[in-house]
């Protein structure tokens, strides 16, 4: 039995005032999705911990089946999206064009990220950066919007140091620590990080682009602001984790990153209902993760009702997956996951929320609860309480996969039956 699961980034939600206290879900018209509800097993699942909000790529590597303790950070998963094999003495980071304001106090950050920058002013300003600091080696490479990959190669540099980013809204700028160690390197490789980041605002104060964007009245790339450092790090690849061939369809280059750290294929779709057919289509993998960012995007920016109106759109595509896999549950072909990786509120303070999200699973070896809509109050009455670590233990379980407990088949545990294991002759 193979797998199909549609991830709505972002689709849990709070409840709105302009939407008289329903959430974006429980406001929205969505026939397909409860009509599923109906015959499904449904419930909660906290992504992590209870109240511990998650960005999706650390959502994405535990929903994976990895524990969080192995996460190697974004700086990480965004290397992986642009470079072709990770160098295992690089230093990995994200680096965001700034916008500073220098005060008795410090540096207050006036804009984390400059999403207005061309490509011809992020080129120019880039060549006045040092691309070598006391025999410290350092690249950058230009991502989707404002954000830079940061590789810095030299002698015992270390990833635990803490980030320069304030991540939230007018802080200031962060003087860079050595992260829950007093290693002499991660001390030394913070030291290097801060004097770096001065050495870029001297060079950026006066720069051409940025007299020529104060005078257009716009706001000058006057300084760089890093988070998210990492290593290169090796993962169980998932296929052989967990017995099954994954590949990620998604629109975003940031799940490319995801699939590459856990050894699954990646699939970029140029629309959502080409993600559809194309997993629709599919015969060769165990496990198709879809994923659609939409919802997450629509909380950020657009607000409740707009929200809603993409969470009602989402539906309608969904109905051409759900009719054309009707067939397959009903014979036991395929197992149906609709699920979200985090909460994100459209109102308040908070990026994302600790809350739990909705959740169903459709096959012919469910138990179908009786909820008959799909929302996060509705499934809150369903059979399932789970957390982000139970996803593929369950996925295993439904489609028959998982290994009964204790036993030793071959010369190492494994999750799932197994069919290569040597015969004795």
């Amino acid at each position: 039995m193979k797998t199909i699961l549609v991830l709505l980034d972002g689709l849990s939600d709070r409840p709105q005032k302009e939407l008289k206290g329903k959430t974006p879900l429980q406001a929205a018209h969505t026939p397909n999705m409860d009509a599923l509800a109906a015959i499904s097993e449904t419930g909660t699942m906290i992504p992590w911990k209870p109240g511990i909000p998650l960005g999706t790529e650390a959502a994405h590597f535990h929903l994976m089946g990895y524990p969080m303790e192995d996460f190697p950070g974004r700086g990480i998963i965004s290397a992986l999206t642009v470079e072709e094999e990770l160098e295992t003495d690089a230093l990995y980071l994200m680096k965001t064009w700034a916008y500073l304001k220098k005060t008795e106090e410090g540096y207050r950050v006036l804009q984390r990220d400059l999403t207005d920058l061309t490509k011809e002013e992020v080129s120019a300003l880039s060549q006045c950066l040092p691309r070598e600091m006391d025999g410290i080696s350092i690249e950058w490479q230009q991502q989707e919007g404002p954000h830079s990959l940061l590789k810095l190669k030299g002698k015992d540099l270390d990833h635990r140091v803490s980030d320069s980013d304030p991540f939230y809204p007018q802080g200031w700028l962060h003087q860079v620590m050595a992260f829950e160690t007093e290693d002499e390197k991660a001390v030394n490789t913070a030291d290097f990080l801060n004097r770096y980041i001065l050495e870029v605002m001297e060079r950026l104060k006066n720069h051409p682009v940025n007299k020529k964007r104060i005078a257009e009245g716009k706001e000058p790339a006057n300084g760089i602001l890093t988070k998210w450092a990492g290593k290169k790090t090796v993962l169980e690849p998932f296929q052989q984790r967990y017995g099954m061939k994954g590949v990620m369809l998604a629109g975003t280059k940031l799940l490319k990153g995801v699939a590459r750290l856990t050894g699954m294929d990646y699939v970029r779709y140029e629309s959502f209902q080409q993600g559809i057919q194309w997993a629709l289509e599919d015969h060769t993998y165990d496990y198709i993760h879809l994923h659609n960012k939409k919802p997450d995007d629509a909380s950020h920016t657009m607000g409740a009702v707009a929200k809603k109106k993409i969470i009602e759109t989402i539906d309608q595509e969904l109905g051409t997956l759900i009719q054309e896999t009707k067939e397959k549950i009903e014979k036991g072909e395929l197992l149906l996951i609709i699920t979200s990786d985090h909460t994100t509120a459209s109102d308040g303070k908070m990026i994302h929320t600790g809350d739990a999200v909705p959740i169903l699973f459709c096959g012919k070896t469910l138990r179908p609860d009786g909820v008959k809509k799909f929302d996060e109050k509705s499934v809150s009455q369903g059979s399932l309480r789970m957390s982000g670590a139970d996803l593929i233990p369950l996925i295993m379980n439904y489609t028959e996969r998982s290994l009964f407990y204790s036993y030793r088949m071959g010369g190492k545990a494994l999750r799932y039956v197994p069919t290569h294991i040597p015969r004795l002759k």
